[in-house]
């Protein structure tokens, strides 16, 4: 089947070694009663049997084109693929991650028929093993541009704003192909492994005028609980990048507003911080960790927060006093006990669960 010229929907696939995963994702969009669409596969330097499952599938269907890139990241990735999209909307698929009905696409269509919104969210299933949750807990509801920026906007700038019914991800969301002119140069040339969805959705959401929430769920998130665990030198780094995209956005907003953000944000630093050095200590030596603390403590967002809590004296809790020192010795010192206390906590946990 050829792609059309009036193209509707454009679904882009990043991957990166999916050779065990890739066939079922494709296979859930193929099947779509909806054929008004095309997909894109980026292979992101791949070293397994990923860019010949690619060229199968664009044998077999020539809605389905590929590239090939050198391991530039997932956020990269996915503005490689738009900038070679020709549907009006955009649609992103994780590769281990599938639609689970083939009425998928038809009922997202009739939605945006409807309500000609530029973005819209659905429902979806978090899946672990072989257990599977709803992970939607809101009713349809069609937004209007100035509800969605004092209600659910702000979600993407404060991680706990509890009123809204947005959540991060890109890949339960549809986007008009138009919001994506939104997005800087400077941002196509971004690096970052962590909070990517989050970012992209700071600048493809803040022109919407209208949004659409789908409860029903269409897709299925594949958790990989260990991978989220894993210790990373570098999410420290990402946090203050999305930290300076955040404030940018913060700097727009009136006093008050710009007020309480910075109270959330900056608190999330401080906590971030702290939880992210108790997860260093099996990985790094006392030494090695007094020079990562200094390392961190030099980054821009880092500097700006503790700058920020040193003229907040009424903020008196852990966290924020240690960052108000930045004292390495006392952050190792705090870090490991923490650390030493969760590990006990577990460790009773464990054992009360099986003498239950």
């Amino acid at each position: 089947m050829n792609i059309k010229d009036d193209c509707f929907f454009t679904i882009i696939i990043c991957a990166y070694n999916e050779e065990n995963h890739l066939s079922k994702s494709v296979d859930s969009i193929l099947k779509q009663t909806f054929e008004n669409f095309e997909v894109i596969i980026v292979d992101d330097g791949s070293t397994d049997r990923t860019i010949q499952i690619c060229r199968h599938y664009h044998n077999k269907d020539k809605r389905v084109r590929f590239f090939q890139r050198s391991n530039h990241g997932l956020f990269q990735s996915r503005i490689y693929g738009v900038s070679h999209s020709i549907g009006k909307y955009i649609m992103f698929c994780d590769a281990d991650d599938y639609y689970v009905s083939k009425n998928a696409f038809e009922y997202i269509y009739c939605i945006l028929k409807a309500n000609n919104c530029d973005m819209l969210q659905f429902g979806y299933y978090n899946k672990y093993h072989l257990l599977k949750s709803n992970k939607t807990n809101y009713n349809d509801e069609s937004v209007g541009k100035d509800i969605f920026k004092s209600r659910d906007y702000p979600q993407l700038i404060c991680s706990h704003w509890k009123e809204s019914k947005l959540n991060n991800p890109v890949w339960n969301k549809v986007y008009n192909n138009k919001l994506f002119q939104n997005l800087p140069s400077e941002l196509k040339q971004q690096r970052i492994f962590w909070g990517e969805d989050q970012i992209l959705n700071l600048f493809l959401l803040e022109k919407c005028e209208k949004v659409y929430f789908c409860s029903k769920p269409l897709y299925c998130y594949l958790s990989n609980v260990g991978a989220t665990k894993k210790w990373r030198r570098e999410t420290m780094h990402d946090l203050d990048i999305i930290k300076k995209y955040q404030l940018m956005f913060v700097e727009k907003c009136g006093t008050e507003e710009r007020k309480m953000y910075k109270r959330e944000l900056f608190a999330e630093v401080a906590a971030w911080f702290l939880i992210h050095l108790e997860l260093s200590i099996p990985v790094l030596t006392r030494p090695e960790m007094i020079d990562y603390i200094n390392e961190i403590l030099e980054l821009p967002r880092f500097q700006i927060t503790r700058h920020y809590y040193l003229s907040e004296n009424d903020e008196k809790w852990e966290a924020v006093d240690l960052l108000r020192k930045a004292d390495p010795e006392e952050y190792y010192i705090a870090a490991k006990k923490n650390y030493l206390t969760n590990k006990k906590k577990n460790v009773i946990k464990k054992l009360a669960k099986k003498i239950i």
